[in-house]
């Protein structure tokens, strides 16, 4: 599956709008959103779903099961690396066909930026994110990330969070769904700029979460 049809499913006619950015970033430019979501996690429902479906198929994944994935390049894999030697990140995966065809991440310490901007933030102590979630093309559309989801929100619990943090970039419509459809609400737009290594960083709070479809 080639890299415009995965854009296209993501963002929708927006990929003319994705394609510019992506082109400007080549040339050191950022002008970003970021949608900050938010969700009170509820230990009775977590509980019950984790009855109602079988998630024995997820799996806390190690340094090693990136080997199994043809889309982490070798520098993904040295951030992973050094994510897992932190403690303070867990990853969960499936396999399937011997291969690993999606993976996703808790952050039980802060919040890194993408796009390579410096700055991170610590999250409260209530606190934990959801990020960096990745499905191999050819698996998508099989719920996989409201499965691993579940699985996630259940070690945050067990970590003694009380709140799971989500990103989502602006114009990606299926993942802005899928957290909407999870219980999360949007809670803050953050602008990012940079331009000649100047770094711009500006909030936005948002009272109430479905304003974005």
């Amino acid at each position: 599956m080639n890299k415009i049809k995965i854009l296209y499913d993501q963002y929708g006619m927006g990929i003319i709008t994705r394609l510019v950015k992506s082109s400007l970033l080549r040339f050191g430019l950022v002008y970003e959103t970021l949608y900050l979501f938010k969700k009170e996690i509820n230990a009775d429902d977590i509980s019950k779903r984790l009855k109602q479906y079988d998630y024995s198929v997820v799996k806390q994944l190690t340094l090693i099961d990136f080997d199994y994935c043809e889309f982490v390049s070798v520098e993904k894999k040295l951030l992973f690396k050094k994510r897992l030697e932190s403690l303070d990140y867990k990853a969960f995966g499936i396999f399937k066909d011997m291969k690993l065809v999606y993976y996703s991440w808790i952050s039980l310490k802060s919040i890194s930026l993408p796009f390579n901007f410096k700055k991170t933030f610590i999250l409260d102590e209530t606190e934990a994110l959801l990020e960096d979630s990745f499905c191999d093309p050819n698996y998508r559309g099989r719920g996989y990330h409201s499965m691993v989801n579940i699985v996630r929100l259940k070690m945050v619990l067990e970590k003694g969070k009380k709140n799971a943090i989500v990103t989502v970039l602006a114009g990606n419509k299926p993942a802005i769904r899928v957290q909407k459809k999870s219980g999360f609400i949007i809670t803050k737009k953050i602008k990012l700029f940079r331009v000649l290594n100047k770094e711009i960083i500006k909030y936005t709070s948002i009272n109430y979460g479905n304003i974005i479809t």
